[in-house]
């Protein structure tokens, strides 16, 4: 009884989250002209994008959960998928996601050290992943963006220095376990005396807690080379996915396409500049980022409108399908026969 009581909360929840974006941020009416005025085809091209990007996700947590003495099968893969597309959508900073993989994991028989190691291994492949490909595109793409945005390389230089800074720290945590907790308890020292953090000891204890699981997951990542690269890959392809979504939207206006890769470039700065928001879905960064990218794109009586369709495919739709996937999510632990995974 009290696993159905929370289910329905989780539902009426995202419900709630759906409704109040809909009337109070972008509007009934609005949401509707957009499909009006829009090629549906073009809109349809741009949902299979982001189902594309689940399935390479589903994939690569997949082939990282592989890394461990343990198995799921490729369906309970993409629930799992879906679930942390669910509550990364409904949380601040993505933060209520990989808690509720984990959850659901070890609920169908993953044991939750290797649920989180496997979590952990899937965010460092996406951190490189995103890093190697925000490098990329500022080589060739930075001089021209700056020249045309105001502020742009204040945005950029902020959300790069972020992204590029969490994946070094990743590293240094996997190969130099000892120096790392060094560093973080020394930070964790240094909010406690500015009153940021409270009790302490139980900090630190928690700090070398997280370091050792890290690393741990981190050693079994050498051991699999090979698979880790395929991840990486897989990684660079949803991707490419999720930065062709505002292409798909682009085309559905009817506008000629002059460069496929500066537009590819633009969604990458997006994800850069607004994936550490602290706000569930990154609200006002993420449509801020995208004004200031997209409108060398897009005219401006149609910004507005593409500004709120790419919201409805990257925010509205993961929590639309999430939701479905999660109204089972808490309940009796399920224990299922493991079938075969499909070697890497």
């Amino acid at each position: 009884m009290k696993s159905k009581i929370i289910n329905t909360a989780i539902i009426l929840l995202s419900i709630v989250v759906l409704l109040g974006y809909m009337f109070f941020v972008d509007g009934v009416d609005n949401i509707a002209s957009v499909f009006l005025k829009a090629n549906l085809w073009w809109l349809a091209a741009g949902a299979c994008c982001m189902v594309l990007y689940w399935v390479c996700e589903a994939f690569i947590l997949h082939a990282s959960v592989s890394c461990f003495d343990t198995h799921m099968r490729y369906r309970d893969t993409f629930k799992t998928t879906m679930i942390g597309q669910f509550f990364n959508c409904v949380t601040p900073s993505s933060t209520g996601g990989q808690p509720m993989q984990a959850y659901y994991m070890n609920r169908i028989g993953v044991g939750v050290g290797y649920a989180t190691s496997a979590l952990l291994i899937r965010f460092i492949v996406y951190q490189i992943g995103l890093t190697l490909f925000s490098i990329v595109v500022l080589i060739f793409k930075y001089q021209e963006f700056a020249a045309e945005i105001s502020g742009f390389k204040y945005l950029i230089i902020f959300g790069f220095t972020v992204n590029t800074v969490v994946a070094i720290m990743l590293l240094i945590v996997g190969f130099t376990k000892t120096f790392a907790k060094k560093v973080i308890r020394g930070l964790t020292k240094l909010l406690a005396k500015l009153h940021l953090v409270k009790r302490l000891e139980k900090r630190l204890e928690q700090v070398d807690k997280e370091v050792d699981s890290f690393h741990e997951g981190f050693q079994i990542i050498k051991k699999h080379k090979m698979r880790i690269f395929v991840m990486l890959i897989l990684t660079l392809f949803q991707l490419f996915f999720f930065f062709l979504v505002p292409v798909m939207i682009y085309c559905s206006f009817g506008l000629p396409l002059s460069s496929l890769f500066t537009m590819i470039a633009a969604g990458s700065c997006v994800q850069m500049a607004s994936c550490f928001i602290p706000l569930p879905g990154a609200a006002g960064g993420a449509e801020l980022s995208f004004f200031m990218l997209f409108k060398l794109f897009f005219p401006s009586d149609q910004l507005s409108t593409a500004i709120l369709l790419w919201r409805l495919f990257t925010f509205y739709l993961p929590i639309l399908v999430g939701m479905v996937f999660s109204r089972d999510l808490f309940g009796k632990k399920i224990i299922r026969e493991p079938q075969e995974n499909l070697e890497l």
